[in-house]
């Protein structure tokens, strides 16, 4: 049983891991100032899950997003994360819109959102993909990259803020 409680972080912390692409510019520099969008978040909750043997600590959380730019509307998220004992940071999350309006064309939407922080002081770096839509942007398809510094516990009535650029956008 206790190998088993193992097996499933490791199983999850490994998907994260080849799911999070390398942006060698995104959040550096001139590219912070070209984004399509902002997501906005604020906490709701975080549980913290399990601490393993390797002291890398799991969290699940819960935020409410307003997303601004190409995508607007509100959100509920739900995200999976963990904190290695290096500091760095994996995790995704689940940005679910009962209603969003893009390309003026409005529906419900689900996103997937892979994010990598390598330091406390460095920005999340991630991309953002859609996973299912319906109404009018059922068959919608998109990704694109994110990154920013996201929400900081210390500014606890500050919401987090992720840019992100839209890569592809299509029916």
């Amino acid at each position: 049983m206790k190998r088993e409680l193992f097996v499933i972080p490791v199983v999850i912390l490994i998907l994260l891991v080849v799911l999070v692409p390398t942006f060698a510019d995104v959040g550096k520099g001139a590219s912070m100032n070209k984004y399509d969008g902002e997501w906005r978040y604020m906490p709701k909750s975080m549980e913290d899950l399990l601490t393993n043997n390797y002291d890398s600590q799991f969290f699940l959380s819960a935020d409410s997003g307003d997303w601004t730019g190409a995508l607007k509307g509100l959100s509920d998220d739900d995200c999976v994360s963990v904190l290695h004992a290096s500091g760095r940071w994996v995790g995704y999350c689940t940005a679910s819109f009962a209603s969003v309006t893009v390309d003026g064309k409005t529906g419900g939407l689900e996103l997937g959102i892979t994010l990598l922080k390598v330091t406390p002081t460095e920005p999340w770096v991630g991309e953002w993909f859609i996973t299912s839509g319906s109404g009018d942007l059922e068959g919608l398809e998109g990704e694109g990259p994110i990154w920013g510094h996201g929400y900081n516990p210390e500014k606890p009535d500050e919401p987090g803020i992720i840019y992100y650029k839209v890569k592809k956008l299509k029916e």
